[in-house]
């Protein structure tokens, strides 16, 4: 009797792997270089955001710490101009010298905060991206605001005081103010490319 040997079943057909999906998305792939760019905002503040020059010669400058917790002018008399006149020091008239307090700029406190707390949180494991871009849009907001009442307060006090041609005082943002706005800008754009990205 002949013994049937059964026919040997087909092997299994190798399965495909399915493709590795890269996750690298490059400078937008971490939220470190908002954190970054807040921290380096922040420490802006430390630098002088306003300078004051009478008749070209600076005379004081402003940083945006003091501009968020209240600075002091040196000068002759008392008033409520940003200048606390400066200008009569300047042209050497005789009186009361005083060292007068000005009060808070909320606009610089309320970019300040937002800067600080924005920059903490940034640090956060699974932080929206969406919260991010909103306080990146919220501190340049805030920065916007700084920069027209400040300009609209120079106009109105410079009226006030009467400045001529021997006691021009003129007051400028320096390039740390306006580098420290953009800073907000670019944590906003970063954390907004970075949730399109992040979105499925």
């Amino acid at each position: 009797m002949t013994e049937t040997i059964p026919p040997e079943s087909p092997s299994p057909a190798p399965q495909a792997l399915p493709p590795v999906v890269s996750h690298n998305h490059g400078v937008f792939g971490s939220s470190l270089p908002t954190s970054i760019a807040l921290i380096v905002v922040v420490l802006f503040f430390l630098l002088s955001f306003i300078d004051i020059k009478c008749n070209g010669m600076p005379v004081h400058n402003i940083t945006g710490l003091e501009l968020a917790t209240g600075y002091s002018v040196k000068g002759l008399g008392n008033d409520n101009t940003l200048f606390g006149k400066l200008e009569n020091s300047d042209l050497g008239n005789k009186g009361t010298v005083t060292n007068e307090k000005k009060d808070v700029n909320v606009f610089a406190l309320v970019a300040l905060a937002i800067g600080v707390l924005t920059a903490a949180i940034s640090f956060r494991k699974g932080i929206s991206p969406t919260i991010l871009v909103s306080g990146g849009v919220l501190g340049f907001a805030a920065m916007v605001g700084l920069w027209i009442q400040i300009t609209r307060q120079v106009k109105t006090d410079t009226a006030v005081m009467g400045a001529g041609p021997d006691n021009f005082i003129s007051v400028t943002f320096t390039p740390w103010f306006y580098l420290a706005a953009l800073g907000f800008l670019f944590a906003a754009f970063h954390s907004y490319k970075r949730g399109k990205l992040l979105t499925p």
